[in-house]
């Protein structure tokens, strides 16, 4: 084991920095490690996307593995070149973001006596109508045991991982933003309710649900916004739903943004409608910036983003629009109440500060066995 402020030389394995909320999670915990003085190297592959999650200047990027090839000569080379920077580096830790990427890392380290993090993204459960994989099963109760460290995102996660995992650490989600500090900003709110996915994710995020219930809710004078990337196809699924809703007229897909930052600020209620969610990532950036969240909640997950302060969020039912839409309603027509979860949620967000994630990690750290190769290099 280390003592605790030691700086590390760490790799953080992800497949890429585009698009999702956990590559995104990757990025800032770079940021957020580089600037407590360690040298992070952010391992990707060489897929040619461009990299929409910048981490600080500080951070280094290397891409592994061929560009062209089948499917195995990646591979082969992801492995070959993910090795070799290992040696020549002399990594201290090394952290992997989604199952593939941090059992390759595992695969081309062995022998070298570097620890191995696995960072969960996704619950350990999920509800009938939406089934675990009998892979994502697999990964979760048998791959883990194969690591030094493992991390969950919630308190829930966290029991039923216990069960059979004993390195184990409750890590939930960083917050990309500062905290909403310019209270005047929530008297420019404009009559809109948010809410942000892949819509080729729709089943799993609720927006059929959301949509549904968007229909039921008298909502005269506001719209509902939709952030997400989606194919053709399921935007015009969306949009047929819509209509069939008879509220097509009040529904923005909005696609993708680069500036999140200001749709936050402009809304007025988010909502989170997904039939199930390890961690809602989208939800505590809400709250930052002066969001009235409501969020339909899976076995406690986003009841423990809230916290115990009332009026922080507002929870409904999974998988019932008719849940959403009395939440809905009660969040629109009393104005009052609406600005009381907006103070008391920009105030709960300060929790997932990056600052205090960070902390996390360096307390594990502490507890990692130490590299072999240190002992060489001494």
């Amino acid at each position: 084991m280390d003592n605790l402020g030691a700086k590390k030389t760490i790799f953080i394995h992800v497949n890429s920095l585009t698009g999702g909320g956990a590559e995104r999670v990757a990025s800032l915990w770079a940021s957020g490690l580089s600037r407590r003085g360690h040298n992070v190297t952010i391992v990707i592959r060489n897929d040619g996307r461009k990299i929409t999650y910048l981490p600080d200047e500080g951070v280094s990027v290397e891409r592994i593995g061929p560009r062209h090839g089948s499917r195995r000569e990646k591979l082969k080379g992801r492995l070959s070149d993910a090795r070799r920077l290992m040696k020549a580096r002399h990594p201290d830790v090394i952290i992997g973001v989604l199952s593939e990427a941090t059992f390759e890392a595992w695969v081309a380290s062995r022998g070298l006596g570097i620890p191995v993090v696995n960072t969960e993204h996704n619950a350990f459960e999920q509800p009938h109508s939406a089934p675990m994989t009998r892979s994502r099963r697999f990964k979760k109760r048998w791959l883990n045991r194969l690591y030094d460290h493992v991390t969950v995102l919630t308190s829930a996660d966290y029991a039923i991982a216990g069960k059979f995992l004993k390195h184990l650490t409750l890590m939930p989600n960083p917050l990309a933003f500062e905290p909403l500090d310019d209270l005047s900003v929530l008297d420019d709110k404009q009559k809109f309710v948010l809410a942000s996915g892949r819509l080729d994710d729709w089943h799993y995020k609720g927006f059929d649900l959301l949509i549904k219930a968007w229909g039921m809710t008298p909502h005269e004078g506001w719209k509902l916004k939709i952030m997400g990337t989606g194919s053709l196809r399921n935007r015009m699924r969306m949009m047929d739903l819509a209509e069939e809703c008879g509220v097509k007229d009040s529904i923005v897909l909005a696609g993708y943004t680069d500036d999140p930052l200001s749709d936050y600020r402009d809304a007025s209620v988010f909502v989170l409608s997904s039939r199930y969610e390890g961690f809602g990532m989208v939800l505590i950036e809400a709250m930052s910036q002066g969001c009235a969240c409501i969020a339909s909640d899976y076995k406690g997950r986003q009841r423990e983003i809230f916290g115990d302060t009332a009026d922080t969020g507002l929870i409904v039912d999974v998988e019932s629009s008719k849940a959403i839409s009395e939440g809905l309603s009660k969040v629109i027509d009393d104005a009052d109440m609406r600005r009381r979860m907006q103070l008391n949620a920009i105030k709960r967000s300060a929790h997932f500060a990056l600052s205090h994630v960070t902390d996390r990690w360096e307390e594990i750290f502490a507890t990692l066995p130490s590299p072999r190769h240190n002992k060489s290099r001494h």
